[in-house]
Order: C-alpha cells, then sequence, then structure tokens
C-alpha cells in the first residue's frame, strides 16, 4: 500500500504501507500490479486513472471532484465513499467491491480503451494546435 500524506510520522502502519510526501503518481499507476486507485477524484488523478485503467476507489472533498467520481460511478468504474461518513467496514467494503468484482476492472480497460482510442497522440494534438495558432496568427 503507497499512501500519499503530508505526514510520514503516522505510527502503527502495517509493514506493508509506505507513507511519503510526495509519489510518482503516474508511474504508480503505470504498474502492472495496481489493483486500486483510492483517490479525491481530482480531474487530474481520475483522469491518469482512466488512462492506466485502474479502478478507482474516491472520497471528494469539493467541486469537480463529487463530478468526477460521479462519473465515474456511472462508467461502473469507481465505487465512492463518504470521507466523512468513513468506516473501516465500509472502507473495506469498497475496496473488496473494485478487488474482486472483475466488471469494474472490465469497465475500466473498456473506457480507458476509447480514452486511447484518438487519430493522433497528446503530443501530435498539442503540436497541431500550437501550429495552427501560428498559421492563422492566432
Amino acid at each position: 500500500v503507497l499512501w500519499k500524506f503530508e505526514n510520514e510520522s503516522i505510527i502503527n502502519l502495517p509493514p506493508n504501507v509506505m507513507v511519503k510526501k510526495w509519489m510518482p503518481q503516474s508511474d504508480i499507476l503505470a504498474h502492472p500490479n495496481v489493483r486500486v486507485f483510492i483517490t479525491h477524484g481530482g480531474q487530474l488523478g481520475t483522469q491518469e486513472g482512466v488512462h492506466y485503467a485502474v479502478p478507482m476507489l474516491g472520497m471528494p472533498f469539493y467541486c469537480d471532484q463529487h463530478l468526477n467520481l460521479k462519473k465515474a460511478e456511472l462508467g461502473g468504474y469507481a465505487v465512492t465513499l463518504d470521507f466523512y461518513k468513513l468506516t473501516r467496514e465500509s472502507l473495506k467494503e469498497g475496496l473488496q467491491q473494485l478487488l474482486y468484482n472483475n466488471t469494474y476492472r472490465d469497465n475500466i480497460r473498456s473506457i480507458s480503451n476509447i480514452f486511447h482510442d484518438r487519430p493522433m497522440g497528446a503530443r501530435e494534438t498539442a503540436l497541431y494546435w500550437i501550429d495552427y495558432v501560428i498559421r492563422h496568427k492566432g
């Protein structure tokens, strides 16, 4: 378990839990052994979760996070929990749903395939639009 958290000095953690102030989120999500992404549901994180086809357990706090996770839930690739009502049981149940119900994995793979199905990659798209703006002088 990798946990990005500002306070690295949490005590009594199991030996399989690592807490760091910063972690390379995209690199971690790209690893084939990652099975679930616990997230607040920000735009970049949910997009990375879709990109790497990792089911998400979301706990939104404000603004777009609720919307992003609602879309992910409706897409069948995320479970959302209320952080302020979180219990050991609700967390365990959410994780078990994502880990043992293959529908979530299948749905995120399908959405990820759609996400990757583009005529040009991100770099080529950016270069096209930069050239477009230059060609048309704004």
